[in-house]
């Protein structure tokens, strides 16, 4: 694949990054996007995600089987629910869907960073709130695949920080307890930065880093210890890297954030994160979010082990 440049505040999802590349923030004028909406037809039944051995300790972690979602594309929905270019419940149908709109020369709209020229529409994911995080990453993963070059998710805020899907080394961790979700048109993760933090996401929806636990599904949410520790952060890296300042944009440092999160982990914990990381100054350089190249959920219950 060829190289990856990332545009504030939309993050172009495909290529290969390109070590010591700074990213060229852009304002946001008003533009043309294609919405395509995530809605949970059936949540699915927890399974064990690894199968019980013979004196092992059980790995405490589920996988949905036959969870169904339902894709609605394009802005507006009729009268009987459906929506402008269809509603979608099976996977290889909207992959279908939306290459031949990336293919068809009648949709594309005006690039507003080249006048006079014309671009795909990037596309915004719009997932409900009882999604979980594999839905969001394959629905943005099949987006790339369709040749689809600005995939960003709604509702984040403003001046939203650039995302970025990065295939890691270990996209299982502690026996099978955590799996990174398969997205293969991803970028390998071989750039390495002297100030990165990570946050894990469980299953259950706690976010932690390191032993330290920034959010607890079971706390009401006042309680918000992931603000203040994302601000603290942010004011590490931008004494540690340099700062990009420009008038129509928040400034932003050239530290990562990086987002590990098991795939069936609910999509509201890793949404909370992203609006916190909105919020401080600097903004990190981009959100990282680990995948993995395969379904490594699948190869656990074939008895890999990892």
């Amino acid at each position: 694949m060829g190289s990856l440049r990332v545009w504030w505040p939309v993050a172009l999802l495909c290529g290969s990054w390109l070590a010591g590349q700074d990213p060229v923030p852009a304002a946001a004028p008003e533009e043309e996007v294609l919405r395509v909406a995530i809605e949970v037809v059936a949540a699915g039944e927890q399974q064990p995600r690894v199968p019980a051995q013979d004196g092992a300790d059980p790995v405490r972690a589920f996988r949905l089987e036959g969870r169904r979602l339902r894709w609605r594309l394009g802005d507006r929905i009729s009268e009987d629910g459906t929506s402008e270019d269809g509603a979608f419940e099976d996977r290889d149908a909207l992959r279908k869907a939306l290459q031949s709109i990336a293919n068809d020369p009648r949709r594309r709209v005006p690039d507003p960073t080249r006048p006079g020229k014309m671009r795909v529409p990037p596309i915004e994911v719009e997932p409900a709130d009882d999604c979980r995080w594999n839905d969001v990453v394959q629905t943005m993963d099949d987006a790339r695949a369709a040749h689809f070059e600005i995939v960003r998710v709604a509702d984040l805020g403003e001046h939203p920080t650039p995302w970025l899907p990065l295939s890691v080394a270990d996209p299982v961790l502690d026996g099978g307890a955590a799996v990174m979700p398969m997205a293969p048109y991803s970028v390998p993760d071989e750039v390495r930065h002297e100030f990165r933090p990570v946050l894990r996401v469980a299953q259950s929806g706690t976010v932690a880093c390191g032993d330290e636990v920034l959010v607890r599904p079971e706390e009401p949410a006042a309680v918000d210890r992931l603000t203040p520790w994302l601000s603290e952060l942010a004011g590490r890296a931008g004494q540690e890297t340099h700062v990009e300042e420009r008038s129509d944009l928040p400034p932003w440092s050239q530290a990562p954030l990086m987002i590990r999160a098991d795939l069936w982990a609910p999509w509201s914990a890793i949404r909370r994160v992203a609006r916190a990381a909105n919020q401080v100054d600097p903004r990190f350089l981009r959100i990282e979010f680990a995948v993995g190249e395969l379904d490594y959920e699948a190869l656990l219950q074939q008895g890999e082990r990892f």
